[in-house]
């Protein structure tokens, strides 16, 4: 994916094991998040609906649409949270969202 593509992301990155111990999240700028993924030790989250997703996604993520009513269940059971978990949408507020949960439930484990 493009640079210019990532940038219109609106896009977060989130390390349960930090969030485990309070430290939230930390929201990055598209050259960071950049970065981040091409670490390799990330696992990449795509929290829009599976329509948005088929239409065009960050290879190698994974879809967790947080509308979904089992996003904290589905999520809970794919992501490792000994990683860390960047997670992205389109315009920023699902994101939001769903960082906020992921946080809620690795300070609630």
């Amino acid at each position: 994916m493009g640079k210019l593509k990532i940038a219109l992301l609106s896009l977060l990155a989130c390390a349960l094991g930090a969030c485990a111990k309070g430290e939230g999240f930390k929201s990055v700028d598209a050259n960071e998040f950049e970065k981040i993924i091409r670490s390799g030790d990330v696992q990449i989250v795509d929290v829009r609906r599976a329509e948005e997703f088929a239409e065009g996604h960050i290879p190698g993520a994974l879809l967790l649409d947080v509308t979904h009513e089992d996003f904290r269940g589905k999520a809970a059971s794919a992501l490792n949270r000994k990683k860390i978990v960047a997670v992205y949408c389109r315009s920023g507020k699902r994101r939001g969202t769903a960082a906020h949960i992921l946080v809620e439930e690795a300070s609630a484990a």
